[in-house]
């Protein structure tokens, strides 16, 4: 099939030239076949999301022009919460649950695929992206709790849902998972079997992988006790849980903790009260001692992957940015209430602002945080999977070049770069901690 200049010219800039292709010259052919004529007339763009994500291009081809017709369509004005909340009201008037829940994939897919094009476009900063990423999995939360814990009779929702690590900083990427704890207002007495029954039901559903999609994976490892705890935790055993003496790498994952289903006063009070032993008064030297101690270990059981670089947790990467603002959050957040976010940029623009880092090392902070989180971005939206690692060989990141802006020859410019910014980020970590080589 010869194909139109346009789709030629975008063929060159994709970032899996040969996905791209098979799929652009599938679906010219399925318009042909169809008599659809010309659908997108943004082919362009079409193109750029096939060569992005296998994931969007199965599902483009799944639902057909309804949703390539999107990529004609203006980005989203409106990415918050209660916009996407007004999307998904119309699950709320179809019968049966497994059909609910079918139309909340495909949505929840759509708003994605929405998000995706205003990313390629560039409608969207790397940081709005995210908020609205993080917006869209939070009114997910909020649909499924109601469709899953309410019984037809109930009035008030039992369960109030805690959203952790990424999603509490509205930092989500495409492909991060959900990261949550489920809390229960009431004593443990009064729980019944058919709560938990009704809470295994909602995580089956929630990963279940269908031709529509996916809704998220889902983590629950963050909870009291991890994978030994219940899998509902009562707002008095998660208060005495985090109100006693605990390990310093437990104060720095409550740094990231918000709610984010099932919002009420009550649930709101509890993480006051949690947080005042969370930002409490730490000895500085003991505080940076155990983050790096942390650090170190993290790096050396999961960061160094044979023959790969670790964005996240590797030499450098996110995972050190992220400790330098536990360790700010910690020692000055029980003077500094603006310091008690879940959000790793809100942090480093406060500890710029108030004079706690060095003159430009916020700045500096900031654009590598952005960096390596486009980085892992790319590499998870072509499956929608947490991955965080890439090959040293430098012909296998031609793709990721070409996502970062480096070009179809710039694998070595791209890895040296990648280079430069961790090993500056690795200093600023080293500096800060006092450490010597961590």
């Amino acid at each position: 099939m010869e194909l139109p200049a346009d789709v030629r010219d975008a063929l060159n800039a994709a970032w899996r030239r040969d996905v791209a292709e098979k799929s652009i010259e599938r679906w010219l052919g399925l318009c042909e076949s169809e008599g659809w004529g010309r659908i997108p007339e943004d082919m362009a763009l079409l193109v750029r999301i096939f060569g992005a994500s296998w994931y969007f291009t199965r599902f483009i081809f799944v639902n057909g022009p309804d949703m390539v017709r999107l990529v004609d369509e203006d980005s989203p004005a409106d990415l918050s919460t209660q916009a996407w909340l007004e999307v998904f009201r119309e699950v709320y008037s179809i019968e049966g649950l497994e059909s609910r829940v079918d139309r909340l994939r495909v949505l929840k897919n759509r708003i994605m695929l929405q998000i995706l094009i205003a990313y390629l476009r560039q409608d969207c900063s790397m940081e709005q992206t995210e908020y609205a990423l993080t917006c869209l999995a939070e009114a997910t939360m909020q649909v499924v709790t109601r469709l899953f814990l309410l019984a037809p009779d109930d009035t008030d929702h039992p369960v109030t849902v805690l959203g952790m690590g990424r999603m509490a900083g509205h930092e989500m990427t495409f492909g991060s998972d959900l990261d949550v704890i489920f809390l229960y207002a009431g004593e443990s007495s009064d729980m019944d079997v058919e709560l938990e029954r009704r809470i295994r039901l909602l995580l089956r559903h929630i990963a279940m992988q269908t031709p529509a999609g996916s809704l998220y994976d889902m983590d629950m490892r963050l909870r009291p006790h991890g994978n030994a705890g219940v899998l509902v935790t009562t707002f008095r055993s998660f208060m005495d849980y985090h109100g006693a003496d605990r390990e310093i790498w437990e104060r720095q994952l409550m740094t990231r903790c918000r709610p984010v289903a099932n919002l009420t006063d009550e649930v709101h009070t509890l993480m006051e009260d949690v947080n005042s032993h969370i930002f409490g008064k730490y000895d500085i030297d003991i505080l940076k001692s155990g983050i790096a101690d942390m650090r170190q270990r993290v790096e050396k059981e999961l960061g160094r992957p044979t023959g790969k670089y670790e964005v996240k947790r590797g030499r450098g990467g996110i995972m050190d940015i992220d400790f330098i603002t536990h360790y700010f959050q910690l020692a000055y957040g029980h003077e500094q209430r603006g310091l008690r976010t879940g959000s790793t940029r809100a942090v480093l623009r406060l500890i710029d602002e108030s004079g706690l880092l060095a003159d430009n090392t916020g700045g500096r902070l900031l654009d590598s945080y952005d960096f390596l989180k486009r980085v892992e971005m790319s590499l998870r939206l072509f499956d929608m999977k947490p991955i965080s690692t890439f090959p040293f060989d430098e012909e296998a990141n031609i793709s990721l070049a070409r996502a970062m802006g480096f070009g179809e020859s710039g694998s070595r410019a791209f890895v040296d770069h990648y280079r430069t910014v961790t090993d500056d980020v690795r200093d600023i970590f080293n500096s800060i901690m006092n450490a010597e080589s961590v």
